[in-house]
């Protein structure tokens, strides 16, 4: 009971310290992904007059889809990353994971509120949003644990780790479609990347209107990834726990 009061209070200090604390902070950090989304159209759509890319809808809407849960992805990443050696802890990486975890819920309604006023009906589609929601937590949740871990083990592995970073951003699919890369090499890197994946749920439930139906090679990839990356997380406890 002690370490759960502890860690709802840390999720509290984490999304305090990310929404701000005083109402100047805020009304700045609600400003943020405005100007982020407006600059966007006006560079997509206005100066370099990208129009047409996915299901007829602009490169600007396709790519909105992915760059809110991006968003939260690698600011939970680089959070981590950047704690203080006497803060890197699993209490401290979960109550991080969970304030922007609630931050990308906040937002994510917000991006349903943006589609429905250009025109798009919220549908059973968008029920497997919540999925890809749910499922990203738990993929950030699995790679919060092995960066922890291996933080407690050497604290130079994370800064030799954030080097990858942006290579994991660039073969992710983010701000392109897995159909315009014709190296099949390539096409299998970003295939296998798990962050691929997840933006892909979060599309086919906003734009290209896709159930999740069934298990595919992909959604095995992901789920492999996963046991791997709660195996790995397991195996470092345990090396941590020895030291």
């Amino acid at each position: 009971m002690k370490n759960k009061k502890e860690l709802i209070k840390l999720i509290k200090e984490s999304f305090n310290k990310k929404i701000g604390n005083t109402i100047f902070d805020k009304i700045i950090n609600v400003l943020k992904p405005i100007i982020l989304i407006f600059t966007l159209w006006i560079t997509l759509e206005k100066c370099m007059g990208i129009s047409e890319w996915v299901n007829g809808h602009s490169y600007f809407w396709w790519l909105l889809v992915s760059l809110i849960p991006c968003i939260y992805i690698f600011d939970t990443i680089y959070s981590i990353l950047n704690l203080k050696k006497e803060k890197v802890n699993i209490t401290n990486g979960t109550a991080i994971n969970t304030a922007n975890f609630i931050y990308f819920t906040i937002m994510t309604f917000l991006e349903i509120i943006l589609f429905r006023i250009k025109g798009f009906w919220v549908d059973s589609f968008y029920i497997q949003i919540l999925l890809f929601m749910i499922l990203t937590f738990i993929f950030i949740q699995l790679i919060v644990i092995i960066l922890v871990h291996l933080g407690n083990i050497n604290e130079k592995i994370n800064r030799f780790i954030s080097l990858f970073i942006l290579p994991l951003f660039c073969f992710s699919g983010i701000i392109y479609s897995l159909k315009t890369v014709h190296n099949h090499y390539i096409r299998l890197v970003l295939r296998i990347n798990p962050i691929t994946y997840l933006i892909n749920g979060f599309r086919n439930g906003f734009i290209i209107k896709k159930y999740f139906v069934g298990i595919t090679k992909v959604d095995l990839y992901f789920i492999i990834i996963c046991l791997f990356l709660l195996f790995l997380g397991y195996i470092l406890g345990k090396i941590n726990k020895s030291k």
